[in-house]
């Protein structure tokens, strides 16, 4: 399913107007730089990262998100990872990490500027300790 809905995405992309692909283009470019905001000068004391986090809907509540977070550490900690990082934004379920220990550390908001309006959105750096 999620790869079927990436390529929808991905086809709805391609036949957009220019100007569509060029507010996307945009509104990853500021996300990126957001992300990078919030990492800056940290990045050398983590030894992993998770990147792009995702439960499909009819998955939600099932515990899999929680299992895959379990799997994801014990191979970390297994492989020596002493501390991981996650950047996510209030558009997420970022609650979730705060359920399964990981801390905020930092956040940012960030406007998107469309022809419709302005949207704000909150980007977050979070940070577990997987050493104890």
């Amino acid at each position: 399913m999620l790869q079927e809905d990436g390529m929808v995405h991905a086809l709805a992309l391609l036949s957009a107007k220019e100007d569509d692909r060029i507010d996307v283009h945009e509104s990853i470019s500021k996300l990126n730089a957001v992300y990078d905001q919030l990492i800056s000068g940290k990045e050398k004391l983590y030894d992993g990262i998770l990147v792009h986090f995702v439960v499909s809907e009819e998955a939600r509540g099932l515990g899999i998100g929680k299992k895959l977070l379990k799997k994801l550490r014990d191979y970390f900690i297994y492989k020596d990872v002493k501390s991981m990082y996650v950047v996510t934004d209030d558009e997420c379920n970022f609650g979730f990490y705060e359920h399964n220990g990981f801390k905020k550390i930092g956040e940012k908001e960030l406007t998107y500027h469309y022809s419709d309006g302005d949207e704000k959105v909150n980007v977050f750096l979070y940070d577990c300790d997987l050493s104890s």
